[in-house]
């Protein structure tokens, strides 16, 4: 478990301009702030923020049922500044989207098989 000084600290190293910067930071304040797991924060969808009740829901979680949140203003307030300023556009109803596409792909270890045998 971390300290408050190193949350804080945490928090914090966020103020520095990266990619993705908004999306890793509203993905730490949902672990932090709803002490969800990694793999619940992944499978968040758009759907699941009730923004008028100020709740988030939770389905598909290690208790097999699915559970509203109350979602903290801190929360809330990152989770929106990435969908409104960081999230590209898409169809995909995962809050949390790749920005950029894996690099390696099927085509390039394919390509990179084929200069490794001549």
């Amino acid at each position: 478990m971390l300290t408050g000084a190193e949350i804080d600290e945490l928090l914090s190293s966020f103020d520095q301009a990266f990619p993705s910067r908004l999306r890793a930071y509203a993905m730490v304040r949902c672990l932090i702030d709803l002490g969800l797991r990694s793999s619940e924060v992944v499978k968040l969808q758009l759907d699941d923020i009730n923004w008028a009740d100020g709740t988030i829901k939770l389905v598909g979680t290690k208790s097999r049922r699915a559970d509203a949140l109350p979602l903290p203003f801190e929360t809330g307030a990152a989770i929106a500044a990435y969908l409104h300023e960081e999230r590209p556009a898409t169809s995909n109803r995962a809050i949390f989207v790749r920005h950029v596409a894996p690099t390696t792909s099927r085509s390039r270890r394919r390509a990179s098989a084929a200069r490794q045998s001549k």
